[in-house]
């Protein structure tokens, strides 16, 4: 009977170190996990500050002016042929193409 209350206690406390460890490895995965998300965020803050200070660089480099455009028009006037033997008089004939001008 003491035998068996030896390996009783033993059993225990080896479930006990058992129980113990996987709680110490569970802790250490998280501290880990923990410890390179926040190595993650760190770069990732570097990496946006990086960008940031580029783009006022960039920023910093545009210059605004105003400037006017002088646009020419071209006008280009045509003349509709007419035949011979229109009966429209010629004074008509000018106004029309003064008109289509």
């Amino acid at each position: 009977m003491m035998r068996l209350g030896l390996y009783l206690s033993v059993a225990l406390a080896l479930v006990g170190a058992g129980w113990t460890l996987k709680s110490w490895k569970v802790e250490s995965d998280a501290a880990l996990a923990l410890r390179h998300q926040l190595e993650q965020q760190a770069h990732d803050r570097q990496l946006i500050a990086e960008i940031t200070d580029k783009t006022l660089a960039a920023i910093s480099q545009i210059r605004v002016t105003n400037t006017t455009i002088y646009q020419k028009t071209r006008h280009e006037i045509t003349k509709e042929p007419m035949p011979a033997d229109c009966r429209i008089p010629a004074s008509w004939m000018q106004q029309l193409n003064t008109a289509r001008a």
